[in-house]
């Protein structure tokens, strides 16, 4: 079900800076890209991956009953009437969509992903190859042209605010969510390595808790970085989780290993 909603949104006295036609190289994701986890446990794991161009977006699940038995997988490709820049799925249950139409519009949807049962009236397991699809409810948070494209999002755990940065002029935001209002929590003048930021996730540190890793790296949508680009990451921490994020603090990537951030550090937010 699609639901077409248009929030206020408290507009900060831009012109509109999003430009028709296909959006840059830059923010393209190639047909297709490297997959993202979702979701990774004993007995279901899913991938994600869009392409910009094709104009669709996948997910890639395995299930089995038992942690010692039989995978089975299911491919389910939903397709999207405007170009695909980022999607965050927020442990298989809601995935968070941002992009541009052809004229210039961008957009932010919202994905309930309703999943069908797992096991029959009878109690017995049925394979994840014998379920039909998902089902899919998709609800518009945004829609605007004041805020250019958009590089990339990531939900709050509680889903109470998106972080989102823009990409003509370089802007950490915020979007409340539902209402889709936003406000600008950084600009490349207070943080200039939001110049070349091009990912940003939801982490939980397994000492630091809750953070938000803003990074110049791009492995997932393998996109061709602009010259002058150079790996850098900043962490914005909110260890009580109160929704108020802690002044950023930048790291190189050697810094990021000596200080032990590495991949036993960090815990699957969803659990």
């Amino acid at each position: 079900m699609l639901r077409l909603g248009f929030p206020v949104y408290l507009v900060l006295g831009l012109c509109s800076i999003t430009p028709a036609g296909e959006p840059p190289i830059e923010l393209s994701s190639s047909p297709w890209p490297g997959e993202e986890k979702v979701l990774l446990t004993d007995t279901k794991q899913t991938w994600l991956t869009f392409s910009t161009g094709l104009k669709e977006i996948e997910f890639f699940r395995m299930q089995r009953e038992t942690s010692d038995g039989e995978w089975t997988t299911q491919k389910h490709v939903s397709s999207v009437s405007f170009f695909p820049l980022d999607a965050q799925c927020w442990c298989d249950e809601e995935l968070f969509v941002t992009g541009v139409y052809r004229n210039g519009l961008t957009t932010i949807e919202r994905w309930t992903i309703h999943h069908p049962a797992d096991h029959d009236e009878t109690g017995q397991y049925i394979p994840l190859k014998d379920r039909p699809f998902p089902r899919i409810e998709r609800d518009v948070i945004l829609q605007t042209r004041e805020l250019g494209h958009i590089r990339t999002i990531t939900p709050d755990p509680q889903r109470r605010f998106l972080l989102a940065v823009t990409h003509e002029e370089p802007r950490l935001i915020r979007i409340n969510l539902p209402s889709g209002e936003w406000t600008v929590l950084h600009d490349a003048e207070s943080l200039p390595a939001l110049a070349q930021v091009y990912s940003i996730y939801t982490l939980r540190h397994v000492v630091d808790g809750l953070t938000y890793r803003l990074s110049s790296d791009s492995p997932t949508h393998q996109r061709d970085l602009p010259p002058g680009w150079a790996p850098s990451i900043v962490l914005l921490n909110d260890a009580d989780e109160d929704g108020q994020l802690d002044a950023p603090v930048s790291y190189t990537p050697a810094q990021w290993v000596e200080l032990g951030y590495t991949a036993n550090a960090w815990v699957d937010p969803c659990q």
